[in-house]
């Protein structure tokens, strides 16, 4: 498949690749022969000859910035994708609700993605290319009880995606936003059998029920010229 679109030996960053789709997303792409720069707060278990891991905290902007100066030394200023998986996701009404979890949920989920954009498209820029792939979820527009902080992150990285896609577009750089409904990792393992039932009810479609899927489509969106000012990959509420 890789090489039906020429993908082999791209260089391609990864967020949170210590498990779940980070974890599955990279693997694939190293066995489809690219360079992967993945991320987390703890060791990743891959061993792989062209893949480099680095544990950071994207809360902290310092650490940020170090793993992106590695980055841009190792890439030689070129990286030709970016996946923001690293999320946070913690269950609870507002006024329950700590402070520090407040906090971390807005920092890992929107801030240090706004952070970690603006200095990797700054190596897209000066190649005129790229593409830069958002995951953001459908607690977006159902509208959860006890996912007021969580849904707000996501809901503030899609608009902040929409506009960067008008700002670099003429750079002919892409932007797709995935808006996943449920797949199984280790984000969605503290939702219940019910509530996952529950929100699979809500809509009429699901594009991606496993990690292939969302694989394959990303290497569909790799091979078009433009986004056609559709970035929205999304499944449609009943």
């Amino acid at each position: 498949m890789a090489g039906f679109i020429n993908l082999i030996k791209k260089k391609i960053i990864i967020t949170g690749t210590s498990s779940g789709l980070g974890l599955e997303l990279a693997k694939k792409f190293l066995s489809d022969g690219n360079y992967v720069w993945g991320c987390s707060r703890s060791k990743s278990s891959i061993l792989h000859k062209n893949y480099s891991h680095s544990i950071i905290d994207i809360e902290k902007v310092k650490q940020i910035n170090k793993w992106v100066n590695k980055i841009k030394n190792e890439t030689t200023n070129n990286v030709d994708l970016l996946i923001l998986n690293a999320a946070y996701y913690k269950r609870n009404l507002n006024f329950f609700e700590s402070d520090k979890d407040i906090v971390k949920t807005i920092s890992i989920n929107l801030i240090s993605s706004i952070l970690i954009i603006k200095k990797i498209t700054e190596l897209m820029l000066k190649k005129n290319k790229g593409m830069i792939v958002f995951f953001s979820s459908s607690a977006v527009v159902v509208k959860d009880v006890g996912t007021s902080s969580y849904s707000s992150s996501k809901a503030g990285l899609e608009m902040f995606a929409k506009i960067l896609d008008k700002e670099i577009k003429k750079f002919k750089i892409k932007t797709f936003i995935f808006r996943i409904n449920y797949i199984k990792t280790k984000l969605s393992k503290s939702l219940t059998r019910n509530r996952v039932k529950k929100l699979k009810k809500k809509f009429s479609t699901n594009k991606f029920k496993n990690v292939n899927q969302v694989y394959l489509k990303i290497l569909e969106l790799l091979k078009k010229k433009t986004n056609n000012n559709n970035i929205l990959i999304s499944d449609k509420l009943r």
